[in-house]
């Protein structure tokens, strides 16, 4: 996967040997390794199915953002539900039922205010029109204030 990721920043001009690209090959919950391997500001952080999987989501959106989310509708949620436990231990602690789209935009400062000068979510493709789906996914772009 991080090659193809290098292969595409490479195609819109962002490269490791200019730093202008950084590939980190750690969770998202280790943020210990994050912060000790960047040592400029960051423009733009990319987090792809972390979300279902990290201990703390809520926290680790602060730093981080395609993940699939709860459904909104009740009875696929309620299935979401059902099947997360053994998802879980199949997949690495991945939680179906996480309103992570939710937890993002709602996501605000000590003051109580919205971190993000501007946001837009959407589902990720024409497949993901089906809303019975239990891997409802969702991408989101989020520009910080």
């Amino acid at each position: 996967m991080h090659a193809r990721i290098r292969e595409m920043a490479a195609a819109a001009g962002y490269t490791e040997a200019d730093g202008t690209l950084l590939v980190l090959s750690c969770g998202a919950e280790d943020a210990a390794s994050i912060l000790s391997s960047v040592h400029t500001p960051v423009d733009t952080i990319v987090s792809v199915l972390t979300l279902c999987t990290v201990p703390a989501p809520q926290l680790t959106i602060r730093t981080l953002l395609l993940d699939h989310v709860r459904s909104h509708r009740a009875d696929v949620a309620w299935w979401q539900k059902v099947f997360t436990p053994m998802w879980k231990r199949v997949f690495d602690g991945c939680c179906l039922d996480r309103p992570t789209d939710i937890w993002a935009k709602e996501l605000v400062d000590e003051s109580g205010a919205s971190v993000w000068k501007e946001w837009k979510i959407w589902d990720l493709a024409a497949d993901d029109k089906d809303e019975e789906t239990t891997f409802w996914r969702r991408l989101g772009r989020f520009v910080k204030k």
